[in-house]
């Protein structure tokens, strides 16, 4: 099993970086591979950390969540685009990156976070890397926006929209990310179920989207594995194969 989308890396706890971190031995036992996404330039630095320190298992994804991004200043966005140069040989995608409607709504900000958008789709294609988006209620847009910049690859990250645009997205050969909330998201249930397994990757945004008040972990990757399984007909087996080896494919991993 491969978690191709979590937060180890952020600080949420009482400003403290995630406890996740402390078990991330234990993660090894059930875990093929973990990918972090840094949303940020501090959690940028703490990501490649964990890289290092936990080579060929935990990977890292370095973006600047459009919540942030409209924060930054422009020499801020200099400064991380070059740390992101400078480390790329030790990164696997950038991301997560994208647009956010369901938090910002002032046009200004939508449209400076178009632009912060769009500077690091362009180091992704200077670095060759894939993206990660995040396109929360603004799905079609980022999609017009990856397909007009020509991006070659690139995943959906927590995607819960209809099934008319996910069947566009894949034949742009972009790969869906089924987050865990499958087990109780009658969206991504439907997408999970209608979408080829060729073009689905399994994530869970931990430590959020956890299971009632429970902090969500890694390893709860095995419910995404499940449900698909079980809406596809599928051996569990199957399912597991088939991602992994888009996972290890779409992002070159070294496991």
């Amino acid at each position: 099993m491969i978690d191709i989308h979590c937060h180890l890396s952020t600080k949420t706890f009482n400003k403290n970086y995630n406890p996740l971190v402390n078990k991330i031995e234990e993660y090894k036992k059930h875990l093929k591979a973990i990918i972090d996404s840094a949303t940020n330039f501090e959690d940028a630095k703490h990501s490649i950390q964990l890289s290092e320190k936990y080579k060929n298992f935990v990977f890292s994804s370095l973006g600047l969540h459009p919540i942030e991004a409209i924060n930054y200043t422009e020499k801020e966005i200099d400064e991380y685009l070059e740390f992101i140069y400078q480390n790329r040989d030790k990164i696997v995608a950038i991301g997560e990156i994208g647009l956010d409607y369901y938090w910002i709504k002032e046009s200004e900000k939508i449209k400076k976070s178009i632009e912060v958008f769009k500077r690091f789709i362009e180091i992704s294609k200077d670095i060759k890397k894939p993206i990660i988006l995040h396109a929360r209620l603004a799905i079609e847009d980022v999609f017009k926006i990856i397909v007009n910049e020509d991006v070659k690859s690139a995943v959906f990250h927590f995607f819960d929209g209809k099934i008319k645009t996910a069947k566009e997205i894949i034949k742009e050969n972009y790969f869906i990310s089924i987050n865990n909330q499958v087990y109780k998201n009658p969206a991504i249930q439907n997408v999970a179920k209608e979408i080829p397994l060729e073009f689905l990757v399994t994530e869970t945004d931990s430590p959020w989207c956890g299971i009632g008040k429970e902090i969500n972990e890694p390893t709860n990757i095995k419910i995404c594995l499940e449900y698909i399984s079980k809406l596809k007909n599928i051996s569990l087996e199957t399912v597991e194969k088939t991602i992994d080896e888009n996972i290890i494919r779409l992002l070159n991993l070294n496991i």
